[in-house]
């Protein structure tokens, strides 16, 4: 396949936002293109300030929040369950 025929079919792949700055860019071929994608990541970086991220870069981050959120539920569970077993222990030791 010529490579501006692999050029357009990548940008119709990319996100509409993506392909409308891509595509008024001169793409000649993959190595053009590649440099304008990252020209257009470090203009939204530099307008936004967050990198666009790949989905399994999101699906990672989201998991971490997730385990994240995890580990402190149980964290305090464990907490919950170490006050209630003192307890316990103290309403055995004042009925002997």
């Amino acid at each position: 396949m010529p490579q501006p025929e692999m050029v357009r079919n990548i940008i119709k792949g990319l996100k509409p936002t993506v392909a409308r700055y891509i595509g008024i860019l001169e793409n000649n071929n993959i190595t053009d293109l590649k440099a304008n994608i990252r020209k257009f990541e470090m203009i939204e970086f530099m307008i936004t300030g967050e990198q666009i991220k790949a989905p399994s870069e999101i699906k990672t981050s989201m998991f971490k929040d997730q385990l994240n959120n995890i580990t402190i539920q149980l964290k305090e569970n464990i907490k919950l369950m170490n006050n209630n077993n003192l307890q316990t222990q103290e309403i055995q030791k004042t009925k002997r």
